[in-house]
């Protein structure tokens, strides 16, 4: 019998520039975000295999895997003012590599980063 297991580690840094869409002098604003991203991938891989006769386990191998992606960000935002410089937040962002060739299914170059916040402005 053969056991594997991956666990993955995903570090996003974004850079974002922020377009509201409603007036300003509501309290909930509709906001679209756009920029780029670095994403820092770990995949660790591991195997065992169990023999039938034998009931000893044999590590089947270990794999470790690191890559570094610059993204393409697009995504909607809501922010509701809570208070004179406290914002809650929701955003929902698509991630996608448009700078790696050698995966072309869409779906292995792009994934979706999703968050809720409290932003507080320090300045204006």
């Amino acid at each position: 019998m053969y056991k594997s297991a991956l666990r993955r580690d995903v570090l996003v840094v974004p850079l974002l520039a922020r377009f509201t869409i409603t007036a300003p002098t509501s309290r909930l604003h509709v906001d679209v975000l756009a920029g780029a991203s670095w994403a820092h991938t770990i995949d660790k891989r591991s195997g065992e295999y169990t023999d039938a006769v034998q009931p000893t386990r044999n590590q089947a191998g270990a794999y470790t895997a690191v890559e570094n992606t610059a993204n393409v960000v697009l995504g909607p935002a809501l922010r509701y003012s809570a208070g004179t410089r406290l914002d809650l937040t929701a955003n929902s962002l698509l991630n996608v590599d448009f700078f790696n060739h050698y995966n072309y299914n869409f779906g292995n170059r792009s994934f979706l980063n999703t968050q809720l916040g409290v932003q507080y402005s320090f300045g204006r």
